[in-house]
């Protein structure tokens, strides 16, 4: 499932992740250089977040490069590609989400892994 949410994300196909997410859902995305995040609540706030990075950056792409499991929680380990006027950034990212009654119910992005896996308690 948590394969499934990202390359739904890969795509910014909010149906493809929202399918996979409580109505309650809490994101917590990673702020940059050049855009500060808040977190996004709710299936609406999963449109409002792809809607925000539409209006942000020119070009964003999300690849996942690894997945760790430490149940409840789950890791995905990306490589996020964006930019927007001249500023760019490639840089890799960690997810962490947490899975109650086979949906997502959280999920916050690091932009630094240690901190992604310690959120998941597989530091």
């Amino acid at each position: 499932m948590v394969r499934a949410l990202s390359e739904a994300m890969e795509r910014r196909d909010a149906k493809g992740m929202i399918v996979h997410m409580r109505s309650d859902v809490v994101f917590e995305p990673a702020s940059t250089e050049v855009v500060t995040r808040r977190p996004y609540q709710g299936h609406d706030g999963i449109r409002a977040w792809l809607a925000d990075i539409a209006r942000d950056w020119e070009e964003f792409e999300v690849t996942l490069t690894e997945l760790r499991s430490n149940p409840p929680y789950h890791v995905t380990m990306c490589r996020v590609y964006a930019r927007t006027g001249g500023y760019v950034t490639d840089s890799p990212i960690g997810v962490t989400w947490r899975v109650e009654d086979g949906l997502i119910t959280w999920g916050k992005s690091f932009r630094d892994r240690a901190a992604a896996l310690r959120a998941a308690g597989l530091d």
